[in-house]
């Protein structure tokens, strides 16, 4: 039976030496070179192959998707408020001059 000396001896010799696997350098190499390209790319091929390669993926499109209907549903909200207040206000006016003949006769004075 060996000892944990004599184990740790041979763990101390024991030298390892892997081998690249064929063709690992040149990948290396080729991504390096791929990564250097895509950076000095402008923005527009970026943006065209963000559409052509990211955009089909599901995940992608959902979130584009969901990003377009909150924002017009957002728009619309803004909007509908936007009518609402001036709806407001018109009534309000309408409704002043329908109990008031005086500011319906200055009211008309005022327009051109």
């Amino acid at each position: 039976m060996k000892t944990d000396s004599d184990l740790s001896e041979l763990l101390r010799v024991w030298k390892v030496e892997p081998t690249p696997a064929p063709g690992f350098q040149r990948a290396v190499w080729s991504r390096i070179e791929r990564q250097k390209a895509r950076h000095s790319r402008g923005v527009f091929s970026i943006l065209r192959e963000w559409f052509v390669v990211k955009l089909p993926q599901p995940l992608h499109a959902a979130t584009v998707i969901a990003l377009f209907l909150l924002s017009g549903l957002g728009l619309a909200n803004l909007a509908a408020s936007r009518i609402e207040r001036l709806e407001a206000v018109a009534l309000k006016e309408r409704y002043l001059t329908s109990i008031d003949p005086l500011a319906k006769a200055g009211e008309e004075l005022r327009r051109p």
